[in-house]
């Protein structure tokens, strides 16, 4: 049974239980924590597993000395922001591990800050969350910590601290390339933040979506692309992205039912008018972008603990008294859940890597640093040259 096997199982039982006990909001809230700190514990504890490992690591151990890489002498790879900050988990003496493990807590720092803005079914928001952005949480180091503060950004917007908020967007920035596009588009999306969401908008989506199963867009995007002055290495990135599409997927009757129940259960308050339009702008980006999975999941990772959070809030807050919608997407979700965790599971037995078998590490009671690493290196080269190609 592979790692992230076992963490969805988990979830999955603790949410059953939630879902079971709702009403009983102080036993919901105890399993929330214990569901959490198992969470970030499970994923903290990771030694040296999953495919990227085959880059960060080398990355991280052959890091040009601070002084070095704010000289000017930078050589690496990987975005300067992120030299800089494993260059200086290194000199503080922190393994590979502890650098991934730094980047868990501040991963789940900034998730436990957003989800108390739930009251409710706070288990279930981890659960699909992780569901959702398992790769973001356990191999990609670099956009796990951009996300993280792109959900800092936020919370020192909102308390109005602007200088704190500047400075933490030219981190993200510094960090993930992908973090600039975010960002640009947040700044373009809030120059209409006035304009009015309603239950038409999201029936529109939902047509849009509809119609664009039947025509792949990526001649406009690659056009789009063109005409943007990008380097070389970002036009490459984003046609490769562009290049992984698939038109049915088992998430499509998630992504639409969600279309639905915003739209069957939103109140679309004017006091959160521009609430309403930035998640319409979130779901709108989900529809365009459905066939190109690959693009839509490193660009969703940015938004869906925000849209989790405003979906859940807006069906547990709704005055409608029909459940019957609500209780359809739940149920989608766990069938959606089932088939992806079993064929998650068939899908590691097929590979010919076990870079994602269990690998903790505790396994260092038994084992030296060197034996750990150097076998599951071998498992991640393994994955890149055999497992890869074949799918």
């Amino acid at each position: 049974m592979n790692y992230l096997t076992i963490l969805l199982i988990v979830l999955l039982l603790f949410s059953l239980v939630e879902l079971s006990f709702a009403k009983h909001k102080v036993l919901c809230d105890q399993l929330f924590h214990i569901a959490f700190a198992f969470t970030a514990f499970w994923v903290g504890i990771k030694y040296y597993i999953g495919p990227d490992i085959f880059s960060y690591v080398p990355f991280y151990e052959t890091i040009q000395p601070l002084k070095d890489i704010l000289g000017g002498h930078y050589k690496g790879d990987f975005e300067i922001g992120f030299a800089i900050f494993c260059s200086l988990l290194k000199s503080i003496g922190l393994s590979f591990w502890g650098m991934t493990a730094v980047i868990t807590a501040i991963y789940f720092a900034a998730i436990y800050k957003i989800f108390k803005q739930l009251k409710f079914y706070r288990i279930f928001a981890l659960f699909v969350l992780i569901l959702l952005d398992y790769n973001l949480a356990l191999y990609e180091f670099r956009q796990c910590l951009a996300v993280a503060l792109f959900i800092f950004t936020y919370y020192a917007w909102k308390e109005k601290k602007y200088l704190k908020t500047l400075l933490i967007v030219a981190i993200a920035i510094f960090i993930h390339k992908s973090a600039i596009f975010i960002y640009l588009g947040v700044l373009l999306v809030y120059i209409f933040k006035s304009i009015n969401i309603n239950k038409k908008s999201y029936i529109f989506l939902g047509i849009i979506f509809i119609l664009m199963l039947s025509i792949p867009p990526l001649f406009l995007f690659e056009t789009i692309i063109n005409e943007i002055p990008l380097s070389r290495e970002v036009y490459i990135s984003l046609i490769h992205h562009l290049s992984e599409g698939k038109i049915f997927q088992l998430i499509l009757p998630v992504y639409l039912l969600v279309i639905f129940c915003l739209a069957y259960y939103g109140n679309f308050s004017k006091e959160n008018k521009k609430w309403h339009w930035f998640m319409w702008c979130s779901v709108a980006v989900i529809v365009i972008l459905f066939q190109y999975w690959f693009l839509l999941n490193r660009i969703r990772s940015y938004f869906t603990p925000f849209l989790l959070v405003y979906t859940i809030n807006t069906l547990v807050n709704t005055k409608r008294k029909d459940i019957l919608p609500k209780q359809l997407l739940v149920l989608t979700l766990m069938i959606y859940s089932i088939l992806f965790i079993s064929g998650n599971y068939i899908k590691g037995l097929s590979q010919l890597s076990h870079t994602n078998n269990i690998s903790t590490v505790f396994a260092r009671l038994y084992h030296s640093e060197a034996f750990l690493k150097n076998r599951q290196m071998k498992e991640a080269t393994i994955y890149w040259e055999k497992d890869y190609l074949k799918e």
